[in-house]
């Protein structure tokens, strides 16, 4: 049961990160249209040291899409992710172009 339960929930949050969010258009305005993209991943792994890792790597993209080939004007990346033996990982990574 216990399985059944965290398969499930490994497989909702899977989803959930999976999800592209568009932020709200301007019909007035049609000189600059942003979109927030977001997506996700489970952490799984097993190294014989360490253990078992579990976690979750998600990333945020804010995307003009105003030119043709769409290039991110501000990226988020986050990582947390945990071994069974103890040590883990907590990572955030900000990347901008302007």
């Amino acid at each position: 049961m216990k399985r059944r339960y965290i398969s499930s929930c490994l497989i909702l949050i899977l989803v959930v990160f999976s999800q592209n969010i568009y932020s709200q258009e301007d019909s007035t305005s049609c000189a600059s249209k942003k979109r927030l993209q977001i997506s996700g991943l489970p952490v799984v792994a097993y190294d014989a040291d360490m253990g078992f890792q579990y976690g979750l790597v998600g990333n945020l993209f804010l995307v003009d899409s105003t030119v043709v080939s769409p290039e991110y004007k501000h990226a988020l990346k986050i990582e947390w992710s945990r071994y069974t033996k103890g040590s883990g990982v907590n990572q955030v990574f900000y990347d901008s172009n302007t």
